[in-house]
Parts: structure tokens; C-alpha cells; sequence
């Protein structure tokens, strides 16, 4: 399965727009959030999980 950077230009436009720092949300912790965060890292991004806006099963 393709990660978030290879499957998209985030990369790319990443890069070009010089960011350095990505801020990671979402739902689906188990392979969304996952995989993105693991792609922004790969890009040598600094990366912020915000923890507290994941959804939890109850």
C-alpha cells in the first residue's frame, strides 16, 4: 500500500513550499494517521501529532 508522500505530490509540494513541520489529525489511527505520520517523518518533516482530536472507541 502506498504511502500519503508516494501516492500523492505531497512530497514535492511539501518540499517545494518549504515546509518543515507537519501537524497530523484524524480519525483512523490505525493506518491513516499512521501512515502519514510515518511519510512526513521519511521527509525529514518535524512532525506534531495532535492526540487529543483522534477518535476512541468506547
Amino acid at each position: 500500500m502506498p504511502t500519503p508522500s508516494q501516492a500523492t505530490p505531497l512530497d514535492e509540494l511539501l518540499r517545494d513550499h518549504g515546509v518543515r513541520r507537519v501537524v497530523v489529525t484524524g480519525s483512523a489511527t490505525e493506518y491513516c494517521v499512521d501512515s502519514t505520520s510515518r511519510s512526513a517523518l521519511s521527509c525529514s518533516c518535524d512532525l506534531v501529532l495532535v492526540a487529543d482530536v483522534r477518535a476512541r472507541a468506547r
